[in-house]
């Protein structure tokens, strides 16, 4: 019994040196793995742009990540009783008006490819490149996403109403169901 003790630390040091290095092994992989493009794109001219670009995407929407769980947060030492309604007014308008300033940074970055991906779905769906429903930035998102779907559907208003056959409760107007039975409300020409 006492000859196999030295062997049991022996084989349990062996075990946890390899444990070990897999462990190191897998954080540097993943070091690599995740640099690699942007090293990659700084060796080259044109791939550093885009690189460049990239990572400033990156930063930005780490940024509002990191604002939309400070607001979280905020909120959640509010409601414990931590915060005074003073100071949470105050970080909150910081906060909110430093998540618009990104968001709007985000939005900037996609600008310049609306129009290239306008005329992509025109040359896919061989539908002139002017029938291609135009969203502005600064329209609202809930007008943007009716707007979206297809010419026929950009033309019904999200204000507009429609009453179920079965059961008469009124749905929103790109309702494809009826809110309360479940029955399909809407034409297969607007679907």
């Amino acid at each position: 019994m006492i000859d196999l003790l030295p062997m049991f630390f022996i084989v349990l040091g062996a075990l946890a040196l390899i444990v070990t290095l897999f462990w190191l092994w897998q954080s540097l992989r993943e070091a690599v793995v995740d640099a690699g493009p942007l090293l990659a794109g700084a060796s080259n001219g044109a791939g550093g742009r885009a690189s460049q670009v990239s990572s400033e995407r990156a930063d930005l929407l780490a940024e509002k990540k990191a604002l939309l769980l400070a607001l979280k947060d905020l909120q959640a030492e509010r409601d414990a009783g931590k915060l005074s309604e003073e100071d949470f007014d105050e970080f909150n308008t910081r906060y909110r008006a430093r998540a618009r300033e990104v968001l709007q940074a985000l939005d900037a970055q996609v600008g310049p490819y609306r129009e290239q991906a306008r005329k992509l779905i025109a040359s896919v769906s061989q539908t002139p490149a002017e029938q291609v429903v135009h969203i502005p930035a600064e329209q609202p998102a809930a007008l943007r996403g009716a707007a979206a779907r297809t010419p026929a559907a950009a033309a019904v208003s999200a204000t507009e109403e429609h009453a179920c056959k079965s059961c008469g409760v009124k749905n929103d107007g790109d309702a494809v169901f009826c809110k309360k039975c479940g029955a399909r409300i809407a034409e297969e020409s607007r679907a």
